[in-house]
């Protein structure tokens, strides 16, 4: 069975400080190493976004501009878009 968490990340990975917590970051390394696959959406762009995630060591997908670009980390490699025409 394929099991993806999505989740937003900012006020619900990060806290206030927009930093993410060591105990999220090493639950979330459990979960990707069960074979949990993991999406993280936001509004931001790629590279606002990236320096909050930038230090996970496991695959993930991050879903940017709510969505529209959808990159495969941590190969940095785009696998959807979805502009307006």
């Amino acid at each position: 069975m394929n099991i993806l968490i999505a989740s937003d990340i900012d006020g619900t990975l990060t806290d206030q400080s927009r930093h993410i917590q060591d105990e999220v970051v090493e639950y979330l390394n459990k979960l990707s190493a069960r074979g949990i696959e993991l999406l993280f959406v936001t509004g931001r762009p790629f590279k606002r976004s990236f320096l909050h995630l930038q230090h996970f060591t496991f695959p993930y997908l991050l879903a940017v501009y709510n969505g529209s670009l959808v990159f495969k980390m941590p190969e940095m490699e785009m696998v959807h878009r979805n502009y307006l025409d």
